[in-house]
Order: C-alpha cells, then structure tokens, then sequence
C-alpha cells in the first residue's frame, strides 16, 4: 500500500537499492543534499504539471458545456 510522506524527507533513502546496485556517474558528482534537492524539484514539477493538465481539461469540458448549450438554447 502506498503511504504519502511528508515533505522534506529524506527521499535518497528511497533510492537507495537502486544507487547502490548501479554505477551513476553524473549522479554520483552532486552532493548528497544536490541530490534530495534534484528529487524534490522533479516531484514538485510533476505535481504541478498534473494540476495544469487537470485545469486546461477542466476548462476545456467548461467551455465545451458552454458552447452546447448556447447552440441548444439558440436554435
């Protein structure tokens, strides 16, 4: 079952299998506190890439809705 975590927290130690069992050169070059920063940033992005998405098809719905009913109302 998936738990949501709160935010700061560590999320390296999630990685942690997956960067010990392979080599990552560019990576490995950032600092660990680089690192948590980079994993933030890209969680934070695609929270709000969702958001956007979800509010230009929300919007798009509107406006259709809009749209037929000015034509069921007008003929």
């Amino acid at each position: 079952m998936a738990t949501a975590s709160p935010t700061g927290s560590d999320h390296l130690k999630k990685l942690a299998w997956y960067l010990d069992h392979r080599s990552h050169s560019a990576w490995d070059t950032f600092s660990p506190a680089q690192q948590n920063e980079m994993i933030e940033e890209d969680l934070a992005a695609g929270t709000w890439v969702s958001l956007v998405l979800g509010s230009l098809i929300t919007a798009g719905l509107v406006l259709c809705t809009v749209t037929l009913l000015a034509v069921l109302l007008t003929q």
